[in-house]
């Protein structure tokens, strides 16, 4: 699996940084005097309309623990697990934890293939 470098990895940073701050305001309900929930949301909001993200769900856009889930699916599904550990600032053990089911479709896939190539 190739890394990301220059201006995508930039993009994704700062991405995952905005998610990050917000999920840190939802989850801990932590206010910083420059932001609460609702400002989390507006950012949010601001980075799927300019990333032309558009949801069909309650929030028309990535809330913020959606967008760092969905976030952090993208890169262990294109990197793997140790560099998505890396990239989302986490240990791969709690990345492995959080992102099992991608494991456990990938080794279902794997066993099934086995079979099919032991009938061939």
């Amino acid at each position: 699996m190739g890394l990301v470098f220059g201006p995508e990895l930039d993009i994704f940073r700062d991405f995952l940084g905005e998610v990050r701050k917000c999920v840190s305001v939802s989850k801990y309900e932590l206010a910083p005097s420059s932001i609460n929930t609702d400002g989390a949301r507006r950012i949010m909001r601001r980075l799927c309309e300019g990333a032309e993200i558009g949801l069909e769900d309650t929030h028309g856009y990535l809330a913020p623990h959606g967008g760092c889930r969905g976030a952090g699916e993208v890169m262990v599904r294109q990197r793997g697990f140790t560099a998505a550990a890396r990239l989302l600032d986490n240990s791969e053990e709690v990345v492995r934890k959080s992102y099992s089911h991608i494991e456990a479709k990938e080794m279902a896939k794997d066993a099934g293939d086995a079979f099919a190539e032991h009938d061939t």
